[in-house]
């Protein structure tokens, strides 16, 4: 489990988390999960298929929904995801490169 994070609201965490093959033991892509702040309901939100399609970096919003970092062989691009993993999204970028994680930030 990698950089768990608190919802709003304190009743679930987010974390994201490595695939490794049991027959090579190499990494086989990372994918992100939730589950209550009690220990159940563990769910996985993404779906790596490879180690170059990760998703890294979640963290809640303040509407409860779920920003995270998508890593691919094109670069990095930050997603919205529901915290049920509903309608994911990217979001885009204005043409700029993403160099660091998301997160959420108050208007001035």
């Amino acid at each position: 489990m990698n950089a768990p994070r608190w919802s709003p609201d304190g009743s679930h965490l987010v974390f994201w988390t490595d695939h490794v093959n049991p027959d090579t033991g190499q990494v086989d892509g990372t994918s992100v999960f939730t589950f209550r702040a009690d220990g159940s309901g563990l769910q996985q939100l993404t779906h790596s298929t490879t180690p170059n399609d990760r998703a890294t970096q979640p963290r809640f919003t303040p509407d409860g929904r779920i920003i995270y970092t998508r890593v691919t062989p094109g670069g990095r691009t930050l997603w919205l995801i529901g915290a049920d993993g509903s309608n994911p999204s990217p979001i885009p970028a204005s043409g700029q490169r993403i160099r660091t994680h998301g997160d959420w930030q108050p208007t001035a």
